[in-house]
């Protein structure tokens, strides 16, 4: 899947709010760009168990346990 990250300024780096108000995965202060490799790192992370959970409750639904 892809990662969507944003980079800015007025942004706090891995701050999960402003992301979700960008409608992006994460958002990065420039001041920390060299340290880009583990924040996308943690990005895809935090999503990939995000949409575990979501997947998972879908699933129940479907089965009718939830």
């Amino acid at each position: 899947h892809a990662t969507f990250v944003l980079l800015g300024e007025r942004f706090e780096t891995m701050n999960a709010m402003q992301a979700f108000q960008q409608s992006v995965h994460a958002v990065v202060h420039p001041a920390e760009i060299s340290k880009l490799k583990p924040i996308l790192q943690q990005a895809a992370a935090d999503h990939s168990a995000f949409m575990r959970v979501y997947s998972d409750i879908q699933i129940r639904i479907a089965q009718g346990k939830a």
